[in-house]
């Protein structure tokens, strides 16, 4: 009787919700925290493959410009018009740019490996790995306890 009293207490039920939304907050957080860890893992491989894709978009503006070079004098008169008439981005236009960039660096590990199919099951298997070691080296250690253990000296027989 003397438990339901204390329980039906308005201090006790906001103790109840406020360890309830602590719990709820803790697993939450706990799932951000994961997200971010398999986000900035595959970030990290992602990012690693970046570099071969520009480096084809170079190539292949290069080769542009060499076309385009032997054409005639018309086709870059039109050009520089046209290139007059381009209006600055705004603001959203570049979060936009940003975000589609950002999908397509994280694409780049699934895009190569299909580019390259038959050896790029080599390639998808490496970075299966490389993500696996990855996940071990930042993974929390494991405790282990061994015990029990005694506390304080033995005692020390003296011979009489």
């Amino acid at each position: 009787m003397f438990l339901a009293t204390i329980t039906a207490d308005a201090l006790w039920l906001w103790a109840g919700r406020t360890m309830f939304h602590y719990f709820w907050l803790g697993a939450l957080l706990g799932l951000c925290a994961l997200a971010c860890r398999v986000a900035l893992t595959y970030a990290s491989v992602a990012l690693a493959y970046t570099p071969i894709a520009f480096k084809s978009i170079d190539v292949r503006r290069q080769a542009q410009k060499a076309s385009a070079t032997n054409s005639s004098s018309d086709a870059r008169e039109g050009t520089a018009a046209t290139s007059a008439a381009i209006a600055r981005p705004s603001g959203g236009d570049l979060l936009l740019a940003a975000a589609g960039l950002s999908v397509f660096i994280a694409a780049l590990p699934v895009l190569v490996v299909v580019g390259s199919f038959p050896s790029g099951l080599i390639s998808a298997f490496i970075i299966f790995l490389g993500m696996r070691q990855a996940w071990k080296m930042t993974g929390a250690p494991r405790f282990r306890i061994l015990g029990p253990y005694r506390v304080g000296a033995a005692a020390v027989s003296t011979p009489v």
